[in-house]
């Protein structure tokens, strides 16, 4: 093989576009992957903040409505720091079983241990929240826990709602 300026000339157009090609492809790659990243602990941490607040101004909106007297506020806060201590073992063991969940993965056999798990968990929370509904609607006269459940049941049907 003997070289000369034209073949020179070829292999030098040839290594550009070689180079071009493996430089430019990676980083094309990459911006598609990184949109369907998951969002960092920063922003699941705000979007985690922006729910509460949300969640928060809700209920207080709520507690409003139910036209509260100065002795229910206090006897409902009572009752809830009551609770809290009480229960705090039992949330402690149902924060293990989602952390626990969440180290299946997602992988097919992990199936039955993951729906185990997933039972398990819903029936300790619909305990704990049987509990804390029978604590706070003894504090309330019978025309506030007729709108406590009107509006717990409009909740329902909007989760419904958006299940489907």
């Amino acid at each position: 093989m003997t070289l000369n300026f034209k073949s020179i000339q070829q292999f030098g157009l040839m290594s550009l576009a070689v180079v071009t090609l493996y430089s430019t492809v990676p980083g094309a790659l990459a911006e598609p992957a990184a949109a369907n990243e998951k969002p960092s602990q920063r922003e699941h941490a705000q979007q985690k903040g922006e729910r509460y607040k949300k969640y928060a101004e809700a209920h207080q909106k709520f507690m409003q409505e139910l036209n509260l007297s100065d002795e229910q506020k206090a006897k409902m806060k009572a009752a809830h720091e009551k609770f809290r201590q009480e229960n705090a073992a039992a949330m402690d063991s149902l924060k293990a079983k989602y952390k626990q969940m969440k180290q299946l993965g997602s992988e097919p056999a992990n199936d039955a241990e993951r729906q185990k798990l997933k039972a398990e968990i819903r029936q300790e929370r619909e305990a704990l929240m049987i509990k804390k509904k029978a604590s706070m609607q003894g504090i309330l006269t019978p025309e506030q826990q007729a709108k406590w459940d009107a509006k717990q049941a409009e909740r329902r049907a909007q989760w419904q709602q958006k299940k489907k």
